[in-house]
């Protein structure tokens, strides 16, 4: 299911078709270098996306996405919202993940936009957090060009001590007013 469209981008629902797509992304050791360990193989991907289908979509509605170049029509990333706990309250964390190829050309920051819109406009979330390793300089740039700021640091997972961004939806709305 197509969840939205860009310029540039369409944003729909994973598949387990994704699988071999996704695991050639994920194989990427510049990729995964922030993202933790990838699939190590086409079955692991399909089963990952599968559990992604039924903890995420089902219950939230939401979930991360794939991101298709409309000229292509090739998977270059995935992208969306996940949900987690955090302080025993749910949380929700904007997730973005492009293929090497696609660095450097305003994908990420253009599908981010459109999931920041969704989650605030759709899905009348209050705010939304990006968690990135504070060595990740990418993707806190591609965090800063969609609003977000430094709240502050955590312990999160496997990957230690991470930058908590957070932007909300007031402050959204006020900057959408402005313009």
């Amino acid at each position: 299911m197509i969840i939205a469209e860009t310029k540039r981008l369409i944003l729909r629902e994973l598949t387990p078709d994704d699988a071999p797509a996704l695991f050639t992304i994920n194989s990427g050791a510049q990729v995964m270098r922030f993202m933790g360990a990838p699939p190590n193989s086409v079955e692991v991907e399909r089963r990952n996306i599968e559990a992604h289908i039924q903890n995420s979509y089902r219950p939230h509605g939401f979930g991360l996405w794939a991101v298709v170049h409309k000229d292509t029509g090739d998977i270059i990333g995935r992208c969306g919202l996940l949900r987690f706990e955090f302080d025993g309250k749910p949380q929700t964390e904007i997730s973005y993940l492009l293929s090497r190829h696609h660095w450097g050309m305003g994908y990420a920051t253009e599908a981010g936009a459109e999931v920041v819109r969704i989650g605030f406009d759709n899905l009348a979330i209050d705010r939304l957090l990006a968690l990135i390793l504070p060595a990740n300089s990418a993707s806190a740039r591609v965090a800063e060009r969609l609003g977000f700021r430094v709240e502050g640091a955590m312990e999160y997972k496997q990957f230690g001590v991470v930058d908590l961004y957070a932007k909300y939806r007031v402050d959204a709305a006020l900057n959408d007013g402005n313009t």
